[in-house]
């Protein structure tokens, strides 16, 4: 089994290293190779630009897909980051590769929340539809009243190293359904 993580700082482990990634925590945990191909910066589509040589020349089982946090920076539609998405998975789908769709995390400006509310929404659908796996980030990092839990970001969206740890826990959690 090899696992690609492809993503933005976020998956990255912005601001730290990428060995302080929730990618790296959570290979270490499950004994298992994940290549993190996180870029600080990249949008849904800047992922697709890169996907042929960060992701499918690499020969993966299994593609984990986590964007959205800097296209709802920049304010752009589910329309837009949905067909970026869509054609990520089909290029896996066409390659036997199965791919696994990270929800964003939550964000602290309530703007961009919003607009990434309706890409969770949207994902939420899309897996059930094409019956990809779906990995939620979101939710453990929400309080039972919907908050954000207290130091798991560090400046309203990227995670601190609580946030990572929590990540890693979530991802091995639900990672092990999934490649069971």
């Amino acid at each position: 089994m090899k696992v690609v993580a492809i993503g933005d700082s976020i998956t990255f482990g912005y601001p730290y290293t990428n060995s302080d990634s929730w990618v790296r925590l959570t290979a270490d945990k499950l004994n298992l190779e994940i290549i993190n191909q996180g870029v600080c910066g990249d949008l849904t589509r800047d992922m697709l630009n890169r996907f042929d040589l960060d992701v499918l020349c690499l020969d993966p089982t299994h593609v984990i897909i986590m964007g959205g946090t800097n296209d709802a920076y920049c304010n752009l539609t589910v329309d837009e980051i949905s067909r970026n998405i869509d054609q990520m998975v089909r290029k896996c789908f066409l390659r036997n590769i199965i791919p696994i769709i990270a929800l964003p995390l939550p964000c602290a400006d309530e703007q961009e929340e919003r607009i990434l509310a309706s890409y969770r929404d949207w994902m939420r659908c899309y897996t059930v539809r094409k019956k990809a796996a779906l990995l939620d980030f979101y939710s453990p990092m929400l309080k039972n009243n919907g908050k954000i839990e207290d130091h798991v970001l560090i400046d309203g969206v990227h995670p601190s190293q609580k946030g990572y740890q929590l990540m890693m826990k979530c991802a091995v959690a639900q990672l092990k359904v999934i490649f069971s």
